[in-house]
């Protein structure tokens, strides 16, 4: 990337002085007085080098964050309400020097990353770690770049744009029930029924119709006869997650706290069952997510879950396709 084409995604942030450049500035104007009452040349020449080393310092300072590319990447999953670990890549473009004591952060909430040394032409790692409110979408726009190089005089910044859009899944939240606890009221598996299913239902002799692939033949080899495997019906590893997402805003906040909870609740719910290698199947009043497993399922949940909006209030009852589901209301 050119130096032409970089520029107009840094915007300089200025120079301030530190504490330690305020009292040099002071010292430097206490000398000057000083000089110019006695006349002293010796006072000249000490007042002479403090002015080139503030002017000499600033220059550094300057030069010390151009020529400069930041780029910062997201981690895999990002939950609200949680520490999320961002990786912060800084490139140094610059042909003839090194860049020292960088100073790299993302927002004003967020922590910050020491760069000490980054040679010419090579780039240097490090981590930003941010926490996230609220889920849903949200755009790092730019990342802050300072530097106190190379006195700690003055604290130059520049800020590179980066346009870094992240999803913020929703805080996931435990549940007082137990996500695969027995019982209807969670649709786990009171009722077993043989079927297509991949879950092992029992085992028996072999029967006249039988399908032939579904021999267990080293059982068979251990008992002498032929054994057949009957597994679970397929509908056994299916749960819907039915959540009512409408609101009456006359409530005001309330309504929408009692939302994000049972939002969240639903997320754990969710993902408990995914882990378990169930069907999930989404179901609210804007958004169905037909059933799936694995981390695709995951991700698709969780995505529609951090964007889910509030519906306008609803009596008609959510239907789900599953057998089994388990519900969430506001």
């Amino acid at each position: 990337m050119s130096d032409t084409a970089a520029a107009p995604r840094l915007v300089p942030e200025g120079i301030r002085p530190t504490k330690v450049g305020v009292w040099f500035a002071v010292l430097t104007l206490v000398v000057g007085i000083a000089g110019t009452n006695t006349g002293n040349n010796a006072l000249y020449m000490v007042l002479a080098v403090m002015l080139a080393t503030l002017a000499v310092s600033g220059l550094l300072s300057r030069n010390n964050v151009r020529h400069l590319e930041v780029e910062v990447s997201p981690p895999a999953e990002l939950f609200a309400e949680s520490g999320a670990v961002f990786r912060v890549s800084v490139k140094n473009r610059g042909r003839y020097s090194s860049r020292w004591l960088l100073v790299v952060s993302v927002s004003d909430d967020s922590s910050s990353t020491l760069f000490p040394y980054i040679p010419k032409l090579e780039s240097s790692e490090g981590t930003i770690e941010l926490t996230f409110e609220k889920r849903g979408l949200y755009n790092l726009k730019a990342a802050h770049l300072a530097t106190l190089f190379p006195l700690g005089f003055f604290r130059k910044g520049m800020r590179h744009a980066i346009d870094c859009e992240v999803l913020i899944y929703p805080r996931l939240r435990r549940c007082e029930r137990p996500p695969l606890e027995s019982g209807s009221s969670l649709g786990i598996l009171d009722s077993r029924r043989r079927g297509w299913g991949h879950e092992l239902h029992s085992l028996r002799a072999l029967r006249p119709g039988d399908d032939p692939r579904r021999i267990h033949w080293k059982q068979s080899a251990r008992t002498g006869r032929l054994i057949f495997m009957e597994r679970e019906a397929e509908e056994n590893r299916r749960i819907s997650i039915v959540l009512d997402n409408s609101l009456d805003l006359r409530d005001g906040g309330r309504a929408q706290e009692r939302l994000e909870k049972r939002i969240g609740e639903a997320a754990f719910t969710a993902l408990e069952y995914l882990k378990s290698d169930y069907q999930v199947e989404l179901i609210t009043r804007t958004t169905r997510i037909p059933f799936g497993n694995g981390s695709r399922q995951r991700k698709r949940v969780l995505k529609a879950l951090a964007m889910l909006e509030a519906a306008p209030p609803n009596a008609r009852p959510l239907s789900a396709d599953g057998v089994r589901e388990v519900r969430f209301e506001v």
